[in-house]
């Protein structure tokens, strides 16, 4: 069935020659013939569909040749196309895998010199930071100070100039 959906017809061949050949015997044997005569016909016969034969096998072997030369041509395409798309596609790979190498590295470079930059920006706020804090203290230290001088001053005496003395030694 698969030969007839080909369009081989090696199957119909084959029920063509073994008919006629089985038609031709049976036509020879009814035929109103002398034996020598009928002899000579099979045997012409025979010749004719044993030629025939042979050249519808030559012929299929042929073309089997032909369609097997076709098969080994386009197979070799093929290969050779989808050769040629690998090595495209791993050279773009390739390409991908560089670009996003050198992308990665700008990124870091990039993150690296904001973290420096805000790490130092950091360290400066806490040195102004400490540093004002530091001399608030201090003025703050002082004004407590002259604040108790003048306040020894007003109640005048030694005895509350000794506490204050003695106040600012503790601080």
């Amino acid at each position: 069935m698969a030969d007839r959906e080909n369009g081989s017809g090696g199957g119909f061949l084959t029920g063509l020659l073994v008919g006629g050949a089985l038609g031709a015997v049976i036509a020879l044997l009814y035929a109103p013939q002398k034996g020598d005569e009928t002899r000579d016909l099979l045997k012409q016969k025979s010749d004719t569909y044993s030629d025939l034969a042979k050249t519808k096998a030559n012929e299929i072997s042929s073309k089997a040749s032909e369609l097997s030369e076709v098969a080994k041509s386009k197979a070799s395409e093929i290969s050779d196309k989808v050769g040629g798309v690998a090595d495209t596609v791993k050279s773009r790979s390739a390409e991908v895998a560089d670009t996003v190498s050198s992308k990665a590295g700008q990124v870091s470079d990039t993150v690296m010199s904001t973290a420096s930059g805000i790490a130092s920006k950091a360290s400066d706020v806490y040195s102004t930071m400490h540093d004002t804090a530091t001399s608030s203290i201090e003025a703050g230290k002082k004004a407590a100070a002259d604040k108790k001088r003048e306040l020894n001053a007003e109640n005048g005496g030694e005895s509350s100039g000794a506490a204050a003395a003695s106040t600012a030694e503790t601080s």
